[in-house]
């Protein structure tokens, strides 16, 4: 913490303002200094992380000043608040959102289930965004009176439009996810006539993206390095690596922090759940160990993306690193009784997906020079079992808690096509010998 604030303290004292009157306003203006006099090569950085150990200093010290900072974010935001639209639109908005928890079970091309939560809160926002467009592209937003003002053809296709051009003309999942939900809204629930329905249809498949089939090129590219045994072996032995190097530390912070990313990196080789789950693990809801030395990962259908339940045997190696962990994290990471494996800093909550996924991805660049994200952890462990047993597709099914084997075959069909030409080989050359 000293380390970390002695710059802004200083440019603090240097401004004659007191600790207990720190305010936003401060932090912005050792952003500009820092600016001005080129400190710092990143000066909006050097904000965020400042602001952080702020915010972390007033949970560990006692008597440090209680004024929360946070910095302006970075994103640029094109949704426009939904409090700024007209009412009329508001008032549709909320009438549409209530149909999309509560269908009625009579109405004609409806919904026959309630959507979960997270799906309605994407839905608003997409629709939110897709106003912030139509807005920035030229349209009044006293023009926008209800939903169906965004559904027209003419309506959809300027905002469609102004999206393309912010992308450099390619379509983005954003982008053909957009064009669906509006495509589907005219249908079922503004009703459109059948000719501007058509319309409508016509501008959602321009910007549709392809159906993905197999991995990206991205992950595949990834992967490939792994495929070397001597490589593989860098990243499977590295949670044992980053605690010998914590053990090496006089700095018990950095080396909570490294703890920390070897149980995150352990969990995914044994467990490869998604990052959205390894980041809110409870350590006594999710982590079970009904005795006998065994432990297993736990998620309950409506805690998982696809709401089928997980359940995941830990190797003791992996449950002897958390234990090593939560033995030393605190004050360091977190309070002593948090219930988090994975705790956030500025908060009482568990750590942001996002975050742990950077952070992931940082610490296997930094030690193995690799590109692994934590999602790629899926991947990998479907190239490695189907290498070492070609056609297990249900065996991989299971283990990413897919909910159809269609589409683990969709994603990881001809992962052992190497495996399965080395033994065909054998085959050959037994022939041979004959």
């Amino acid at each position: 913490l000293s380390a970390s604030l002695s710059r802004f303290v200083y440019f603090l004292n240097g401004q004659g303002v007191r600790p207990e009157d720190v305010r936003n306003e401060h932090a912005l203006a050792f952003r500009d200094a820092l600016a001005l006099n080129e400190l710092s090569r990143a000066p909006a950085t050097a904000l965020v992380n400042t602001v952080s150990v702020w915010n972390m200093a007033i949970d560990r010290i006692p008597g440090w000043p209680q004024e929360r900072l946070s910095a302006p974010s970075r994103q640029k935001v094109i949704k426009i608040p939904l409090d700024q639209l007209p009412a009329p639109f508001q008032q549709d908005l909320g009438t549409y959102i209530t149909s999309l928890e509560a269908p009625d079970p009579f109405a004609i091309d409806g919904r026959l289930a309630p959507l979960q939560p997270i799906s309605i809160q994407i839905y608003k926002a997409r629709l939110l965004r897709f106003a912030g467009a139509l807005v920035r592209s030229g349209l009044p937003v006293d023009a926008l009176r209800s939903l169906s003002d965004l559904v027209t053809p003419a309506s959809m296709e300027q905002g469609l439009r102004w999206m393309l051009v912010q992308s450099k003309g390619k379509t983005t999942a954003s982008i053909s996810e957009t064009g669906q939900l509006l495509s589907g809204i005219a249908r079922r629930y503004v009703k459109l006539s059948p000719e501007e329905q058509k319309g409508v249809d016509m501008l959602a498949q321009r910007v549709a993206m392809k159906p993905q089939h197999g991995l990206t090129e991205k992950n595949r590219a990834r992967l490939r390095p792994l495929q070397d045994p001597a490589t593989r072996h860098k990243l499977l032995t590295l949670p044992e690596q980053l605690f010998a190097q914590a053990d090496q530390k006089n700095d018990f912070h950095s080396a909570a922090l490294l703890r920390e990313l070897a149980v995150a990196v352990g969990i995914l080789l044994y467990c490869p759940i998604r990052v959205k789950n390894l980041a809110s693990i409870h350590l006594e809801r999710n982590l079970q160990r009904p005795g006998g030395g065994r432990s297993f990962l736990v998620f309950t259908g409506p805690e998982v993306k696809n709401k089928h339940p997980i359940e995941l045997e830990l190797p003791k190696r992996v449950a002897d690193l958390i234990d090593k962990h939560c033995a030393t994290r605190s004050p360091w990471l977190c309070t002593p009784d948090s219930p988090w494996l994975f705790p956030a800093r500025q908060s009482q909550d568990s750590m942001d997906p996002n975050t742990l996924s950077r952070s992931i991805f940082r610490i296997i660049r930094k030690s193995t020079g690799l590109d692994v994200n934590a999602h790629l952890f899926r991947h990998l462990a479907a190239m490695l079992y189907l290498q070492a047993h070609p056609g297990a597709y249900e065996a991989v099914r299971r283990l990413l808690g897919h909910a159809s084997l269609s589409r683990t075959l969709n994603f990881y069909a001809g992962f052992e096509a190497g495996t399965a030409t080395r033994l065909f080989a054998d085959v050959i050359d037994a022939e041979r010998m004959k």
